[in-house]
């Protein structure tokens, strides 16, 4: 430790001399590895944190607390662009750090209630701590961001002090025993209210109110005992290696996922997106399986509903650039309990255009619908519960051009002794309530198998 905090001792001189036109700095440096599940067992790391793991590209790191805030993501952008900030970021051997980590609800517009109320409408914010893995390497990255200010250094160097003393406490403390355990359901969607609201939605289907909307419903458990985050963290993204592995935890709330679906990436001034859409049940042998996955290729309502998808994004993207590719036919994209059909869209784009593209391209008709207004007016109007976060969007943008997000499905919100959780299916032309309401059920298990439900 001695080495990093003359490293640290090192950076603060460089800043120093750098003059005054540096209002917020960020130090980085590699240390020991860490197992970042082991963080939320800690009472100083686990009151409010972003956890981000996408196992499949081994990257995985976690963000404590906040530098600085903004309200919308834009201002994160400008911020970026501005020069005030000073770093040593790229003198290590690494492709990217995440800047700016955060999540926005459903509905941006959303009045707070009791269920969100530990979270704004929107969450953007550089963390003041944050600790990154890629790979299986024998150490991790920390960054330590903070603001610049006079005659501050030394306590500057108290607080990291302070934060590598948790880090050493966290990699001697015992892993926790699951503790995972749920009562009885409380309350639901009832499938009375779900199958009017469908048949009211395909009602206006057929007066061409909209072509699809997305309805979704809520599951509520109690809990007595304890839940393991760590658990339910190093669970998802042991069974789920595929998906994003994503917690924001507030306050008393965690909001958690494993989401099969990405909203956007963009590397090298190119822009990738998930056109997801469709969904099957996975067969039990190889033979069920692929009956099950060549049935969902072959479905016309499917092919409808991600055909929609696919041009809605393809729509967006070319009022920006005119370089766009995908595949013609979908694909399948399987996970462990559940398959849709899938088309990768690839289009060359500048950072500068995302603030624009996430307005246009969320909510996607993947979870809200299309025309896309119309579909959220019939949701806030119908469903029984405020969505908050869920079907939201959640991620990064790196100190590069570069940054992932993902849709924030799969998803559950523990709050106190309270477990929330939410599924939702698209409804088109020939759906029907009692199918829609069993793919429910599959969307539902990643979460509830953590349960053993």
């Amino acid at each position: 430790m001695y080495d990093l905090k003359k490293s640290f001792s090192l950076f603060l001189n460089s800043l120093t001399e750098a003059g005054e036109r540096f209002n917020y700095a960020g130090f980085a440096a590699r240390i020991q590895r860490i197992k970042i599940s082991s963080l939320l067992n800690l009472p100083e790391t686990s009151k409010n944190y972003f956890y981000w793991n996408k196992p499949a590209d081994n990257l995985e790191f976690i963000g404590f607390d906040e530098c600085l805030h903004f309200k919308e993501i834009e201002q994160s952008l400008n911020f970026k662009n501005s020069g005030s900030f000073f770093c040593n970021w790229d003198k290590l051997e690494t492709e990217e750090f995440p800047l700016f980590i955060g999540s926005q609800k459903f509905n941006s517009d959303e009045v707070n209630n009791e269920l969100w109320e530990d979270y704004s409408n929107s969450e953007w914010y550089i963390p003041k701590f944050l600790i990154l893995n890629y790979g299986n390497t024998s150490h991790s990255y920390l960054v330590f961001n903070f603001a610049v200010k006079p005659n501050a250094f030394a306590f500057l160097e108290e607080q990291l002090d302070e934060f590598l003393k948790i880090l050493d406490t966290a990699q001697k403390t015992p892993k926790l025993s699951n503790k995972n355990r749920i009562e009885e359901l409380e309350f639901q969607t009832s499938e009375k209210l779900w199958t009017k609201n469908i048949n009211k939605a395909l009602k206006e289907i057929e007066r061409e109110t909209f072509k699809k909307v997305v309805l979704s419903r809520i599951s509520g458990y109690s809990t007595e005992q304890e839940i393991s985050s760590s658990f339910l963290i190093d669970e998802l993204a042991e069974r789920y290696p595929d998906c994003y592995i994503f917690g924001l935890k507030k306050n008393d709330s965690l909001f958690f996922g494993a989401s099969p679906e990405k909203l956007l990436k963009m590397y090298n001034g190119t822009l990738e997106i998930d056109s997801l859409a469709g969904s099957a049940a996975r067969g039990s042998t190889g033979i069920k399986d692929k009956k099950l996955g060549d049935e969902l290729l072959n479905s016309g309502k499917n092919r409808r509903e991600q055909k929609t998808v696919t041009r809605y994004i393809e729509n967006i993207l070319s009022k920006y650039t005119a370089k766009i590719s995908s595949d013609e036919n979908p694909k399948l994209k399987k996970l462990k309990n559940i398959q849709h059909l899938w088309t990768v869209i690839k289009a060359d784009l500048n950072e500068e255009n995302l603030p624009l593209i996430l307005k246009e391209l969320h909510p996607t008709p993947a979870v809200c619908g299309m025309p896309k207004q119309e579909a959220i007016d019939f949701i806030l109007q119908n469903e029984d519960y405020p969505r908050g976060y869920y079907a939201g969007f959640t991620g990064w943008i790196g100190n590069k051009s570069s940054g992932e997000f993902c849709v924030s499905i799969r998803s559950a919100l523990l709050r106190k002794n309270k477990l929330y959780l939410f599924a939702g299916c698209g409804i088109v032309e020939g759906s029907e309530p009692e199918k829609e309401y069993e793919e429910t059920k599959l969307k539902l298990k990643p979460i509830l198998s953590l349960f053993n439900l």
